[in-house]
């Protein structure tokens, strides 16, 4: 990942992926959480 600081034609793209999986790694924590403690 050396290549972090370079902007590419979309820098938004990345955000928006990012972003959005952050949301599926939590949903799925909160998913797995629920269904340990059960």
């Amino acid at each position: 990942m050396s290549h972090i600081h370079r902007h590419g034609p979309r820098p938004m793209v990345t955000t928006v992926v990012g972003s959005i999986a952050s949301g599926i790694v939590r949903a799925l924590f909160d998913w797995l959480l629920q269904h340990f403690t059960h």
